[in-house]
């Protein structure tokens, strides 16, 4: 797989793409490839959930170090979730797709829902005052 590129992690998208198609239909076992590919495409998506997130934590605190605690500890779990499912993932034990997108979803998820639950909770709206 390593070719004259380096490690597959190394390889462009569609040249892994390639190389998985080839590989497969030589019967090797391509889940850790697999995995590979669609972590390329989650790390794209991860952009949108920090994003996101960084957005909730600036309307939950307009004090900098909260803020800052609040995005490492984020970070922290984003990136303890998303190492468990992909090496989950490269072993089989959850297919490539799951193991490279699920950190994406979840964290989007809670960091959606973080930032709607002020919106829907009757009564208890609570906005920053602007100054």
């Amino acid at each position: 797989v390593s070719g004259s590129r380096g490690r597959p992690e190394q390889l462009p998208l569609w040249e892994l793409g390639r190389k998985i198609k080839e590989l497969r239909k030589a019967g090797s076992n391509v889940e850790g490839l697999l995995t590979t590919w669609h972590a390329k495409l989650a790390y794209a998506g991860s952009l949108l959930v920090m994003g996101l997130a960084g957005l909730v934590i600036s309307r939950i605190t307009t004090n900098i170090y909260k803020g800052i605690g609040c995005a490492l500890i984020f970070i922290f779990i984003f990136h303890s979730i998303n190492t468990v499912f992909s090496t989950m993932g490269e072993s089989g034990v959850v297919s490539a797709l799951v193991g490279a997108w699920f950190a994406d979803v979840f964290m989007f998820a809670l960091a959606l829902a973080w930032f709607v639950w002020p919106l829907i909770r009757p009564g208890k709206v609570r906005l920053r005052r602007q100054s």
